[in-house]
């Protein structure tokens, strides 16, 4: 059990300072080398939290095969390594995700952005021959990401990198700190952590590659659920640390999912630096924090997606 004290929850969406002069220097996290994937060529290696040397830069290409999984039928691994191989030194499915990425950003639904991204993507599929690309009309959630900010306080200042996770209500709130190593621990501890805002600090383990196990599923319910199963205990707002396994201090967030008949409480991602912060000051630091969130949610709005039709038949429809 470890109880930081006072969090003032608020949101926002812009890069935090740098720490000022005399600031206590963020604790080590030390990493180890791990191969990641990238386009073609690309040769390097991410961090991973929990290693026992820093993450320095590979010499050698990362290689695209994956280990053989054995629990599946010889003629599955067989066609996919086909596919794979087919697939090397062919660059255009990387250009276009570029396009994409650096052109429209970010693309939530009901956004402009989302719009933008809808028209280039029609015009691009009559580039490619597809037949009769077209619009067709969806009801979506509109929710609005809002200015974010969260700052310690004492017994050091230093902002703190957040990102209000998709959907959460905004809001300002102020508490003691208590921090949770699992989903289940907010249930064991119960009344212990009303009135105060819950940090789950569960770690993602690296990805498994003998057993090709992501551990996401596992992990990622700390993000979908953290919220409401705090706000069960009478908790103010909700910290998660990042479902991801990497970090160079960057925020990884997500959708989160409020359960009918609970408080709606405001819910962000920190970084994993972040979130071990806090266990590096002893209960008697009394570390406080101040946050503010602003996010809103927008009437349903009217999102056009992409239908075309493949070869005569119509392909399934699905939003961009």
């Amino acid at each position: 059990m470890r109880l930081a004290s006072c969090l003032l929850l608020t949101a926002a969406v812009s890069a935090c300072p740098a720490p000022k002069s005399g600031e206590t220097a963020p604790p080590v996290i030390h990493a180890e080398s791990m191969p990641v994937g990238g386009p073609p060529g690309y040769a390097g290696a991410g961090p991973v939290i929990g290693g026992d040397k820093p993450s320095l830069p590979s010499a050698t290409a990362v290689s695209a095969t994956t280990p053989r999984i054995d629990e599946l039928p010889p003629v599955f691994v067989d066609a996919a390594e086909r596919i794979t191989a087919a697939a090397q030194g062919r660059t255009r499915a990387w250009e276009l995700l570029a396009v994409l990425s650096d052109t429209f950003g970010h693309r939530l639904s009901g956004s402009r952005a989302l719009e933008k991204a809808i028209d280039w993507s029609i015009e691009q599929m009559k580039r490619d021959g597809l037949d009769n690309p077209r619009r067709e009309k969806v009801m979506v959630p509109h929710w609005v990401r809002g200015a974010e900010r969260a700052r310690v306080v004492a017994p050091i200042e230093r902002d703190l990198v957040i990102l209000g996770l998709g959907g959460t209500v905004g809001g300002k709130v102020r508490g003691e700190i208590a921090v949770v190593d699992s989903l289940a621990e907010i249930a064991t501890r119960g009344a212990e952590l009303r009135g105060k805002i819950v940090v789950i600090n569960q770690p993602m383990p690296r990805f498994d590659h003998e057993r090709h196990e992501t551990h996401y599923g596992d992990t990622v319910r700390i993000r979908g659920s953290g919220a409401s199963e705090a706000a069960k205990v009478g908790a103010t707002a909700v910290l998660v640390r990042s479902v991801t396994a990497n970090s160079l201090r960057s925020p990884h967030t997500g959708a989160l999912r409020y359960e009918d008949g609970v408080k709606k409480i405001p819910a962000a991602a920190v970084t994993l630096e972040d979130a071990e912060l806090w266990l590096a000051w002893p209960a008697a630091a009394r570390p406080r924090s101040s946050c503010r969130s602003g996010p809103r949610r927008c009437p349903t709005a009217r999102a056009p997606t992409r239908s075309p039709s493949c070869g005569g038949a119509s392909c399934p429809t699905r939003s961009w």
